[in-house]
């Protein structure tokens, strides 16, 4: 990750790679930190969260409220007590991340 760098371009997993015909996702980290500065320190707490999730999503579904019909939501576990989650949809030929948080694990 560049540190003074706001966009930034993700490779991947195969599984959202065939789901969205496109091998890389783009995001804007300052936005994706505006959404959420209660719950991220910094871009680097963002970008690690995306990099998780992307690397290995251990849940991929169709957004019940889409943008279109290429949106999806993946998620992975953290750790014990936390999941990740990314929103992603193909915009004009091009896959971005539009929204990322932390939740707590339910039983």
């Amino acid at each position: 990750m560049n540190k003074h760098s706001e966009l930034e371009i993700f490779k991947l997993c195969e599984r959202l790679a065939e789901l969205l015909c496109d091998k890389e996702a783009i995001a804007d980290l300052n936005i994706l930190l505006e959404r959420h500065p209660e719950m991220f320190v910094g871009k680097e707490q963002v970008y690690n969260l995306i990099k998780k999730v992307i690397n290995d999503p251990e849940i991929i579904i169709k957004n019940p409220t889409p943008k279109n019909d290429q949106d999806y939501i993946a998620g992975s576990r953290l750790n014990e007590q936390k999941m990740g989650e990314i929103d992603i949809h193909k915009d004009e030929n091009i896959s971005k991340i539009y929204h990322t948080n932390e939740k707590i694990l339910k039983k």
